[in-house]
C-alpha cells in the first residue's frame, strides 16, 4: 500500500507534459528562397528532357507569391491602353482601328491578368489534393489561357499591321486635318508592340539557355545512372 501511494504520489508530481507543436509552415504561407529552389531542383532531379524541366520550371515560377504580385502591379498597363483609346477614340483619323486595338487589347489582357490572380489567390488558400489540382490547372489552360491567348495574339497581328501601316503620323492636328493621329494614342501603341517584341525575344533567349543547361544536367545524370 505504502509503495502504491508512494507512486501515486510521485505520478502526480509528474509535470504536465505540453502537446508537441507542429514545426511545419503554416498552410498558405509564401514559400521561402530556399523552398522554390529545392522545388527547381526536384523538379531538374524528375525531369527526362530539357522540354519537361521547362515546363516544371515555369510552373514553379508562376506559383510564386512574388509573381503573383508582379502580374497584379502589371494591370496598370492594360488600364492604361483602355483609358487612352477611350479618350481618343475619335482623335486618329488616319487610322481609326488603333484606339480600338488599345480598348480590346487592354480588356483582354485585363481579363487574362484577372483571371490568373484569382485562380492563384484561390490556389494559395485552398488545400487541394495533386490529382484534383492537377485535373484544376488543366482544366483552367484549356478552357480560358487558350482561348483568349490565341484572339489575344491574332488582334497583337492585326494591331502591327494597323500601327506600323502608317509609321511615324503626323501628329498635329492643325497641319493636315483628317491625316493625323494622336501622338499618345499612336505612341503608346507603337511601344506596347515594341515591349511585347521585346519581352518575347527575352524569354525565348532565357529559354534556350535553361533548356540547353538542363539537357546536359539530365544527360550527364542519365549516363551516370546507367
Amino acid at each position: 500500500m505504502a509503495s502504491g501511494g508512494s507512486t501515486a504520489a510521485s505520478g502526480g508530481n509528474h509535470p504536465l507534459q505540453s502537446p508537441p507543436v507542429d514545426s511545419a509552415p503554416l498552410l498558405g504561407s509564401p514559400p521561402t528562397y530556399k523552398d522554390v529552389m529545392g522545388k527547381i531542383k526536384a523538379a531538374k532531379d524528375e525531369a527526362k528532357t530539357g522540354g519537361d524541366f521547362m515546363q516544371k520550371f515555369c510552373g514553379i515560377i508562376c506559383g510564386t507569391l512574388g509573381f503573383i504580385i508582379v502580374v497584379g502591379v502589371m494591370l496598370v498597363i492594360p488600364i492604361t491602353m483602355i483609358a487612352v483609346g477611350s479618350i481618343n477614340l475619335h482623335n486618329c483619323p488616319a487610322e481609326r482601328f488603333i484606339p480600338i486595338w488599345l480598348i480590346v487589347s487592354g480588356s483582354v489582357a485585363a481579363i487574362m491578368q484577372l483571371i490568373f490572380l484569382v485562380d492563384s489567390i484561390v490556389d494559395k488558400c485552398r488545400k487541394r489534393d495533386p490529382a484534383a489540382e492537377e485535373l484544376h490547372q488543366a482544366m483552367f489552360h484549356r478552357s480560358h489561357n487558350w482561348v483568349l491567348g490565341c484572339f489575344w495574339f491574332a488582334w497583337f497581328i492585326a494591331g502591327n499591321v494597323w500601327v506600323f501601316r502608317i509609321y511615324a503620323p503626323n501628329t498635329s492636328e492643325m497641319l493636315e486635318k483628317g491625316l493625323h493621329c494622336d501622338h499618345v494614342t499612336y505612341y503608346l501603341a507603337f511601344i506596347i508592340i515594341a515591349m511585347v517584341y521585346f519581352i518575347a525575344c527575352t524569354f525565348l533567349c532565357c529559354c534556350s539557355c535553361i533548356i540547353c543547361c538542363a539537357s546536359v544536367s539530365i544527360r550527364n545524370r542519365l549516363s551516370t545512372v546507367r
